[in-house]
């Protein structure tokens, strides 16, 4: 990356991103407080602890939901807060919200008063693998919400039997053997999942996998794959600095991945002195 595209990419997303892109930028590049990152992150966040009102982009209903649980998520990882009254409502509410069978209800009952994307219409029974990655990254959650979990994971397909499993469907269930409790027990189902990453990036090349899901790879995939998936990723930046969408007609998203790429370019260590 050179420092005129670093530069266009800075540009674009401070004139088109959210208050939550711009401060989360800032942070990472510019040396921003932490505190205005958890700022705006905290104002998606319900009474009940769980977050909603479009911080997850494609699902502006107000309620909580499991999506909006594992973005918030995904910014304190990415931020490194592994504590705090913010994160502590949270995980409340994603052990209150859980079912016996192991799930966070979705949709929200509300969703169809809002825009959404159809995909956020219907169930959602995987996305508490994610939760449950990060939790168990960071040492927290019950015993009792891990084993709900577990049972539900024991009880799904392997992925080569779902039909359509693809780059979306591949992270919840890697967050969750590569962190769960037991994660030793899971070092096959891990190696399996590996197997099936370079298939995923070749067929959804738009959606540049290792950029783009988290969490990073660069400890499991070989160094020259991180390096074509990064220059690939480069070469799909436009003259305005945004990325390439990924959906074109969900123009919404571009400042958020431009963004989400730039962190993980950095965490490569392949952007060093462009800020």
């Amino acid at each position: 990356m050179t420092q005129e595209q670093y530069s266009r990419c800075r540009q674009f997303i401070y004139r088109h991103g959210r208050l939550l892109e711009r401060r989360r930028f800032a942070y990472h590049f510019e040396d921003g407080p932490l505190a205005g990152v958890l700022s705006a992150l905290g104002s998606y966040q319900n009474p009940d602890g769980g977050f909603g009102h479009g911080l997850e982009m494609d699902l502006l209903c107000p309620a909580s939901s499991p999506i909006a649980a594992e973005e918030a998520l995904k910014i304190l990882d990415e931020v490194h807060v592994r504590r705090g009254p913010l994160l502590e409502r949270l995980v409340l509410w994603i052990e209150e919200s859980q079912q016996p069978d192991g799930t966070l209800l979705h949709p929200p009952a509300d969703v169809k008063q809002y825009p959404h994307s159809p995909w956020w219409a219907g169930a959602d029974p995987e996305r508490v693998l994610a939760l449950a990655g990060y939790l168990a990254k960071w040492g927290l959650g019950s015993d009792r919400f891990f084993r709900r979990v577990g049972d539900l994971f024991e009880s799904l397909p392997p992925p080569d039997r779902v039909q359509g499993f693809g780059h979306y469907a591949f992270y919840p269930r890697y967050l969750y053997v590569r962190f769960a409790p037991g994660v030793r027990d899971q070092r096959p189902r891990l190696s399996e999942l590996l197997r099936l990453l370079p298939a995923l990036i070749e067929g959804s090349p738009e959606h540049h996998p290792l950029l783009s899901l988290p969490p990073g790879y660069e400890d499991v995939v070989e160094p020259e794959l991180l390096r074509r998936e990064a220059e690939r990723w480069v070469g799909d930046l436009e003259g305005d600095g945004g990325l390439r969408p990924s959906y074109p007609d969900l123009p919404w998203w571009r400042p958020y991945d431009t963004l989400r790429g730039l962190i993980r370019l950095q965490s490569y260590g392949m952007i060093e002195g462009m800020q």
